[in-house]
């Protein structure tokens, strides 16, 4: 089974809210169905702050050129003091952003590293085996 194909995850699901079934197993594929959510939303979280790092990258680029072309004119001081401003605030939001990715990346290793044991440790019950007699 691909556990991360959204059918595998659909038919966990449904096996979970049965009414038939091991509630011990139940309440394994629960808690693998959780983490799997919490490494969708760390996903989902992280390609957000790739998009916005991107954006402050745009913006810097953007402002760089601005700052550059000023240069050139003799008369754009108050200008260029503004747009120093700005560059050196979308730098540190770069910086902030940088250090959130590489924060979200450790998260989700390690959300990784708890679903593959949690999966590891998934056991079923052997329904085939004998049972003991008293």
């Amino acid at each position: 089974l691909d556990l991360n194909a959204d059918v595998t995850l659909n038919m966990m699901k449904v096996y979970i809210e049965a009414p038939v079934g091991s509630t011990e197993l139940k309440a394994q594929l629960k808690n693998l169905l959780g983490i799997h959510k919490s490494l969708v939303d760390l996903a989902q979280e992280q390609d957000s702050l790739r998009r916005r790092l991107g954006d402050y990258r745009g913006r810097m680029d953007e402002l760089h050129a601005q700052i550059l072309t000023l240069q050139a004119v003799k008369t754009g001081g108050d200008l260029m003091t503004h747009l120093k401003a700005r560059m050196k605030d979308i730098s540190s939001r770069v910086q902030k952003t940088t250090i959130e990715l590489v924060d979200q990346e450790e998260k989700i290793m390690l959300a990784r590293v708890r679903f593959q044991d949690t999966l590891a440790d998934l056991t079923l019950k052997d329904e085939t085996a004998p049972v003991a007699k008293k």
